[in-house]
Order: structure tokens, then C-alpha cells, then sequence
């Protein structure tokens, strides 16, 4: 009973240091070093985002140091934390980079469009979402940017009402993560390896197979090799699939968009593991459809 006791109260202790001060001011010299590769410059403009928990508190403070005249931004009660939790994080962000509380203007679970017409860029936060009509309309025609959070292909429907931008000559810039200099779809490898260990696989002296022929598998199985694994297979051939089934450590589903279904009728998964379930290796299962009840019906582990 101690030991457990203990075991949680270090593992608590450890969880509430990741929003104490000193973390909050890695984040600030993490986001500086970034302003300054990559020579950015947002001065004189007044920018609309959220107010959000975690490092996310840190956009508006990071936004002012950039250069910008003004920030507009929105909190709402969310499954990330409060509102009331989110205004309090960011403002010890802008002490702690000394920037004033005068140059944002906060929203507490409304969404003030009467500030839309004032703003150069809107940031498409979840706070912020959904960027349609009724917000779109009031923005500056032929004069406002939305910055998308994320590279242009992985744009969501509902997210924002793209047709209408371009009717009001409202620009969408979206981040390339190929870029050499950013080097962020890279880090999609850490994520996989990652999701491997919190799975409980030691990746290192592991076989795996990565199920995927685009570039989240490429990152993925460069990284499981990296990282120590005994053997990494890249394929979408299910007869590759089942001809080393039985030395299989994990398989990692990780085919992005991808219309093909794993689990059910005439699925991947049912097609490889028949009756042998009991032999059947452990799913990491990152993109693609997916029922998680047929699987442990069947005694899988995902």
C-alpha cells in the first residue's frame, strides 16, 4: 500500500511540475528561438486567438514579442481546462515575457465578432473555430489572413468555410511541415515511437510491421529503426502481413485518409487474424477506421 501510495504521489508531483514556472519559461525561450529563425516580423498587426491551457497559454505573449500591436483572446470553458484556468496561465505567460495586459483583449465564453472587423490575422485555434458566416462576413474584406495551425492538406470540413473566403478575398495560409528549416512532419516519428512505449512495446530488439505506403509511415518506420527495433517492415500487402504474423511484436496502422476498413466484415485485421487471435501481435493504431469493441471481442490487444 506505501508503495503504491508513494509511486502516485511522485507521479502527481511529477504531472503538476509541467505547468510550474520554470516550464513555462522553456516555453518562452523555445518560441523566441523559433521568432528568431525564422525572422518573424508582426509588427503593427492585430491578431484574434484563443486563451487557452498548457504551452498553448503562451500564443498572445508570443504574439506581442513578435511585434504585434494588439490581441484579441478568446476562452471558453473546454475539456482542456476552464476559462477561467486558461486566462490565469496567460497572463503569467505575458509577465513572465514583460509583455502588458493592456495589448490583449480577453473573451470569457463568448465569441465577441464585434472584434473581428479590427483583426489582420485570425488564427484558427479551437477557441477560435468555427471561422464560418457569421464570423467570416464581419472580417477585413481583401485585407485579413487566416492562419491555419496546421499544413494546408490536413484541413478539416467545418473548420472553416472555404468557399466563402474565397468570395470575400479572405486568404488562408497554411504551414508547410516539409519545410527543412521547420522539420515538423519529421516529428511525427518521435510521436510513434512514442504511442509504441506507452503501449508498452520496448521498440528496441522489437519486429514491427508498419501498415502504410504515405509519408506518416516512412517517418514512423525511420524512427522505430532508429530508435533500436529488430526489424521494421513497411507494407500494405496482407500476404506479407501473414507470412511473418508469428515474430511480430506490434502492428502500427498508420495510413493516413486511408478507405480501407481494419476491422469487421472482409476487414484487414479479421482477414489475418482468423481463430488464431491468441497468436495475433499487439495494434497501434494511429489513422484509419476502427472498432475497438470487435477487436477486444476477439481478444486483441490494441
Amino acid at each position: 500500500m506505501w508503495n503504491t501510495l508513494w509511486r502516485n504521489t511522485v507521479v502527481n508531483n511529477l504531472l503538476d511540475q509541467s505547468n510550474n514556472t520554470a516550464s513555462k519559461r522553456r516555453t518562452i525561450k523555445v518560441a523566441d528561438n523559433w521568432v528568431t529563425k525564422l525572422n518573424l516580423n508582426l509588427s503593427s498587426l492585430c491578431i484574434l486567438t484563443e486563451a487557452a491551457t498548457g504551452a498553448y497559454a503562451a500564443i498572445p505573449a508570443v504574439l506581442l514579442k513578435a511585434g504585434a500591436s494588439h490581441v484579441y483572446a478568446w476562452a471558453r470553458d473546454s475539456e482542456y481546462g476552464s476559462a477561467d484556468r486558461a486566462l490565469s496561465e496567460v497572463k503569467e505567460y505575458l509577465s513572465l515575457t514583460g509583455q502588458s495586459e493592456s495589448h490583449v483583449t480577453f473573451a470569457v465564453n463568448n465569441r465577441p465578432l464585434e472584434q473581428v472587423p479590427k483583426v489582420d490575422i485570425i488564427m484558427n485555434n479551437g477557441l477560435v473555430r468555427p471561422l464560418d458566416k457569421e464570423l467570416l462576413v464581419r472580417a477585413k474584406e481583401g485585407n485579413s489572413t487566416i492562419a491555419l495551425l496546421y499544413d494546408a492538406w490536413e484541413i478539416r470540413d467545418g473548420d472553416i468555410d472555404i468557399d466563402l473566403c474565397k468570395k470575400l478575398g479572405v486568404k488562408i495560409a497554411g504551414v508547410n511541415e516539409n519545410d527543412a528549416s521547420l522539420g515538423i512532419f519529421d516529428l511525427c516519428g518521435q510521436l510513434g515511437v512514442k504511442i509504441a512505449l506507452n503501449a508498452g512495446y520496448e521498440v528496441v530488439s522489437n519486429r514491427v510491421l508498419v501498415w502504410s505506403e504515405d509519408q506518416f509511415g516512412d517517418v514512423i518506420a525511420a524512427a522505430l529503426n532508429r530508435f533500436g527495433a529488430a526489424e521494421v517492415i513497411q507494407t500494405t500487402d496482407k500476404a506479407v502481413v501473414s507470412e511473418c504474423m508469428e515474430v511480430l511484436d506490434f502492428i502500427f496502422l498508420c495510413e493516413y485518409g486511408s478507405q480501407k476498413k481494419f476491422t469487421g466484415e472482409k476487414g484487414i485485421i479479421e482477414d489475418l487474424a482468423g481463430n488464431s487471435s491468441e497468436r495475433f501481435p499487439g495494434i497501434i493504431h494511429l489513422y484509419g477506421e476502427m472498432d475497438y469493441t470487435w477487436c477486444c471481442e476477439r481478444g486483441l490487444n490494441v
